[in-house]
Parts: C-alpha cells; structure tokens; sequence
C-alpha cells in the first residue's frame, strides 16, 4: 500500500508530468494507491484559503478524492500518531502535528508514504518512504 502526501496530490492535481507517471508505474505494480483524511485536510484548506468554498477547483479536488481510498485517524493511528510527536519532539526533531498525523495513519495501515518531503519523514522510525 502506497500514502500520497500532500505535495504529490498538489503535484499531481496540477499535472505534473512527473507525478502523472509515477501513478502509472503505481498502477502497473498493482499496490494500493491511498491517502489519509489529514492530507485531504491539507488540500482543502489550501484551496478554501484561495478560492472558498465553491468554485472549478474545489470541485475538481472534490472528484479527484472520490476516486481515493482515505485512510482515517482512528483510535490507533491517532495513539502511534501521539507517540511520533512526543517522541520527535523530546530530540528536538519534531515535524509537526499535521505530519505526524499522516505519519502514525500510514504506519498503521502499513503503507509506505510517496512525497518529496522527506526531511521531516525520514524522522519516523519505521516508515517507508517513496520519492518520485
């Protein structure tokens, strides 16, 4: 199972000829491809900053997503999701709440996570990380 973070949706929403391809070569290993419920946060505060809450862009993320399976933050991830946080930030390595979030998800539901931000996931003992 593959996570998209959020720079590869924005990448990829945005046609990126980069990220288009990734997806077929994501396709053609038949992984399942997901995402988690904080990185569409992400895309939709990013969009509703800009655009509010209606227009061309938010319906294309809108019909984008419904294509996605979107992993939640439930009880588990949200503990492991605790655990990375604290656990970063007694080093002084912390990453952040968003990304902490999107890391203790995809841990939990074993997925390797695809971004290009990997200075702050390298941190998270543990998760596999995908570039592209």
């Amino acid at each position: 199972m593959i996570c998209l973070d959020s720079d590869f949706l924005i990448s990829l929403l945005r046609g990126n000829k980069e990220a288009k391809q990734k997806v077929e070569k994501l396709e053609e290993t038949s992984k399942t491809i997901v995402t988690t419920a904080i990185n569409v946060l992400e895309l939709y505060i990013g969009i509703v900053a800009v655009d509010g809450i209606s227009g061309k862009r938010i319906e294309t993320t809108r019909e984008f997503i419904s294509n996605l399976t979107i992993l939640p933050l439930d009880g588990n991830s949200a503990e492991r999701s605790a655990y990375i946080l604290n656990s970063l930030k007694k080093i002084g390595k912390t990453i952040g709440l968003k990304d902490s979030l999107i890391a203790g998800i995809a841990l939990e539901h074993k997925a390797d996570i695809l971004t290009r931000n990997i200075k702050h996931f390298e941190r998270v003992s543990g998760l596999k990380i995908e570039t592209w």
